[in-house]
């Protein structure tokens, strides 16, 4: 039933091919390697449509309705939502009060217990932290048959000779705010050296070290690339070793790299249409996390890529339709900031999220009340000037698939018929709607049925499918 399922969902023929080219090479793949790019579609899809307010079921899969699995992006999950909202983005806390948040949310990694504290003890800063106050809170809910901790991450305790587990974390933050090492993470000058700093850290480990690095790096008190490295998990080594035969010689780092670069050409393929976060391309930590989510998924779905290790997935999903209140960092410059957050989804006495457009100043949005959809009032780009705008991105796009841009110019001004291959032609796409900050707005069946497209053609599909009838200035 499963791999039926699969069959239909994914990549059908394309799924059949065992080699694929990465990063330069000819590696083999097996079957969950297109469940990879299925599955990175399928979730932002099912993510896609709680944003609208759609009913649950939010998709046909029968492993996707029975087992919980992250988001496509990391920054999308619960979590880390609730990490953004009211933890980093909650007031206006210095570096060092900002660090200490992070961390003293994400070592538990449970809102509960963020929310406990705060109660009990109130809003932690640097200057107000008290470990005997923290450790007295968290004894009252530990006593009281609570759960202090997640299971999203393994937790080791550090050696503080307190005898609960807690305790002793909350000595170790402590020791952070004294030693200076909360000021070393502070003046970190690129990503790879706060993940060194906080590598330095008693019992973070690696995994842990880069996943609070990319947690701070969405606060405004660093700035710096996601793209630059990543490490990868114990659930991302697993998921790459089903979804590789032969990676020849490529390290994890390496093929999580490859996958990030190569999204575009794959999704592009893919049946589900992949819907980025409003023009946000999947990031180096989501490609990571989408190999830990494909280890999960091929535990039902590719029974026959056994490699040991868990064989089941062991949390369920159950739909939860209470609207959802999004906000992200606002220097990526997404509709929906964590200093603003909005809400959307399904019973609202507010507006839902439909659409929206990018404007010189930031982003205009569709909205939709409980009455019906309702059009913000809307300035229509010339057809001709947004005609001319998606021939120049179209045509910008050629020379980084090793197309010749002047060739194709001369044959269309001369009135000839140039065309380039639809696999091309599908990634010109899906960078042209990611520049515009839509999803894709042209589908694989709307080009010829040959291998080859018009580059005409294709300006005017796109075109007619991303006249913006919103853009607000």
């Amino acid at each position: 039933m499963y791999q039926a399922q699969w069959q239909q969902n994914g990549f059908g023929s394309a799924s059949a091919r065992t080699t694929v080219s990465l990063d330069g090479q000819r590696v083999r793949v097996t079957r969950a390697f297109w469940s990879y790019w299925y599955l990175a579609a399928e979730r932002q899809a099912m993510f896609m449509k709680r944003v609208v307010g759609a009913p649950a079921p939010w998709t046909a899969d029968p492993v996707l309705r029975a087992h919980r699995f992250t988001n496509a992006y990391r920054a999308s999950d619960r979590v880390s939502q609730a990490l953004l909202q009211d933890v980093i983005y909650s007031g206006s806390y210095e570096c060092r009060d900002t660090i200490l948040r992070v961390l003293l949310f994400k070592i538990f990694n449970r809102t509960e217990t963020w929310q406990h504290l705060v109660d009990n003890v109130g809003q932690p800063t640097a200057a107000t932290f008290d470990r005997a106050a923290y450790t007295a809170a968290l004894d009252h809910q530990f006593d009281a048959g609570a759960r202090l901790y997640a299971g999203a991450y393994i937790m080791p305790a550090p050696q503080f000779g307190r005898e609960r587990k807690h305790a002793n974390h909350i000595a170790l933050l402590e020791q952070i705010l004294a030693d200076g090492t909360i000021d070393a993470i502070a003046d970190a000058q690129s990503l790879q050296a706060l993940y060194r700093e906080l590598l330095a850290v008693p019992s973070f480990g690696a995994f842990l070290a880069y996943q609070y690095a990319v947690d701070l790096n969405y606060s405004r008190h660093f700035e710096f690339d996601e793209m630059e490295f990543v490490v990868a998990g114990p659930g991302a080594l697993r998921g790459i070793e089903k979804c590789f035969a032969d990676t020849r010689g490529l390290g994890p780092a390496s093929i999580i790299r490859a996958m990030a670069n190569a999204a575009e050409v794959y999704l592009a393929d893919s049946p589900v249409e992949f819907r980025d976060l409003w023009g946000r391309p999947l990031h180096l930590i989501d490609c990571q996390n989408l190999f830990c989510e494909v280890d999960k998924y091929a535990r039902v779905a590719h029974r026959e890529l056994d490699i040991g290790g868990p064989q089941r997935i062991k949390q369920t999903f159950q739909p939860d339709e209470r609207p959802l209140r999004l906000g992200y960092p606002p220097k990526w410059g997404l509709p929906c900031l964590a200093d603003a957050p909005v809400e959307c989804g399904p019973r609202l006495e507010s507006h839902h999220i439909l659409s929206h457009f990018p404007t010189q100043n930031g982003y205009s949005v569709a909205i939709d009340d409980n009455e019906g959809a309702e059009r913000m009032p809307s300035i229509q780009a010339p057809t001709g000037e947004h005609r001319d705008m998606i021939r120049e991105l179209v045509l910008s796009e050629l020379p980084k698939l090793r197309l010749n841009r002047d060739s194709v110019e001369a044959a269309m001004a001369s009135g000839s018929e140039a065309r380039i291959p639809s696999r091309k032609a599908m990634v010109v796409i899906a960078r042209v709607c990611k520049d515009l900050g839509l999803g894709r707005a042209v589908k694989k069946a709307d080009l010829k049925p040959d291998q080859v497209t018009s580059v005409a053609n294709l300006i005017e599909l796109l075109a007619s499918r991303t006249q913006p009838e919103l853009a607000i200035a």
